[in-house]
């Protein structure tokens, strides 16, 4: 019995090995490999590269089974991986092998880095594109993506300096990390009508500063960060209707952004400094739907005037337009309770009254210092807690009138309100922080 056992051990192994080298020889000659399906030992062998010649040009492809992974993916078909020899001008990729096996899929970096092309033709067979398949081709000025491409992995076209113009085809379900970053010349995108494409991925067109116009498609429902980061020349831009969540920094240095319109009323969320730095934005209203906002949302929008807030808003965050020096009218939404740490400093062209709405719990730290065009502040019923330099350096702030409960009022709350002559505080205070109203030179009541 013993006998045996080693006997039949002895055998599987030298079946295994003449497997192996079978198929090394097998890999040599060109021929493809053993079906992993044959062997009870279940022996995975990645594909055997081949190639054909078509014109002038040699492909290099490899031919996937079913249960292969290729870049970390699970993938089953033909990718061409290698391309050899010169091409001027217009490229047609192939899309069958010679034995008529449709070729699937474009390989991680194929054209990487090549600067003869300037227009391709991608076949109706490819489905996926992985990583780089395009990536610094600096002289390409138009593709077309054709519909039966349902699968992009990311930095596909980035830093494609000429590109021009992109047709998407109709089934793409994402605009992937990085894909067009740095297209610099981009102008037009053609969405070509998709209901496939839900989210446009981070850094997707970050520094494409010739686009001019962005009308995202109503089935777009994510916008990742920085999406749209830098893009200069960007004057007017329509967000979706079913558009869930816009991403921190997507608009970030939009510097030549005039508009801005929700054209739905499903955001939920607007991630941190999303439209920083936007210096000609004139007027911006929040979708109503908005419950959470990033921190500096508008931060440096020089020449806001107008911002409404949305009612289902709770927290106005951290610098939300700090520095708009421009901003003159704040349509305050029907469930903020907080406002948050430097959301308004310096605002310096908020003018005569301000009334804070009584859903207000908390006026943060620094919330509305040098706000130097202040004059008559009304604090609303709901309001416990002014902290600390809320008001400092409203140097023209004659009035503050604080009704209703409040408990609180920090350091230096009312510092350098040299103008302020009169302010209402109700019985409830119990702490009044130090130097709460240090220079104060013109306060006469209390």
């Amino acid at each position: 019995m013993i006998v045996l056992q080693r006997l039949n051990r002895a055998l599987k192994s030298a079946f295994a090995i003449g497997a192996l080298i079978m198929c090394s020889l097998s890999a040599r000659a060109g021929s493809y490999i053993i079906d992993r399906d044959s062997f009870s030992e279940h022996i995975i062998l990645s594909a055997t590269s081949y190639s054909f010649t078509d014109g002038d040009i040699t492909w290099i492809y490899r031919n996937f089974k079913k249960g292969s992974r290729y870049e970390g993916e699970w993938f089953n078909g033909v990718v061409l991986v290698e391309m050899r020899g010169l091409v001027e001008g217009e490229l047609a990729i192939p899309g069958t092998t010679p034995d008529g096996r449709p070729v699937t899929a474009l390989g991680s970096g194929l054209f990487s880095g090549n600067v003869d092309i300037d227009s391709v033709v991608i076949p109706d067979s490819v489905e996926m594109l992985f990583p780089g398949v395009f990536y610094g081709c600096e002289y390409l000025k138009e593709i077309a993506l054709p519909d039966s491409i349902n699968e992009i992995s990311h930095s596909i076209f980035s830093g494609c300096s000429r590109l021009e113009k992109v047709k998407l085809g109709v089934n793409i379900p994402n605009i992937s990390h990085r894909m067009f970053r740095g297209c610099s010349s981009l102008e037009t995108i053609e969405w070509n009508g998709t209901e496939s494409l839900k989210i446009i991925g981070s850094q997707a067109f970050q520094g494409c500063v010739d686009l001019r116009e962005l009308a995202l498609p109503d089935s777009v429902t994510n916008l990742y960060e920085e999406a749209f980061y830098g893009c200069t020349g960007i004057t007017n831009i329509q967000v979706g209707a079913n558009m869930r969540t816009v991403g921190a920094r997507a608009f970030y240095d939009n510097s030549s952004l005039l508009e801005i319109n929700f054209n739905g009323n499903k955001v939920r969320e607007i991630g941190g400094s999303c439209f920083s730095g936007c210096t000609v934005l004139r007027h911006f209203k929040m979708p109503d739907s908005v419950r959470e906002v990033g921190t500096y949302l508008l931060s440096g929008c020089e020449r806001l005037l107008s911002v409404q807030i949305g009612d289902s808003l709770e927290l106005i965050s951290e610098g939300f337009c700090m520095g708009c020096e421009s901003l003159t009218n704040i349509v305050w939404g029907s469930s903020v309770e907080t406002l948050g740490y430097r959301a308004f400093r310096g605002c310096v062209s908020l003018q005569g009254e301000l009334q804070i709405p009584d859903t207000v719990e908390t006026i943060g730290s620094y919330l509305f210092s040098g706000c130097s065009g202040l004059r008559h502040v009304k604090i609303g019923t709901g309001c416990t807690s002014i902290l600390d330099l809320a008001f400092m350096g409203c140097e023209h702030l004659l009035a503050v009138e604080a009704a209703g409960e409040v408990e609180q009022i920090g350091d230096s709350v009312f510092s350098g309100c040299k103008n302020l002559t009169n302010i209402t505080i109700p019985r409830t205070v119990t702490a009044i922080g130090g130097r709460a109203f240090d220079d104060c030179i013109s306060l006469t009541a209390i």
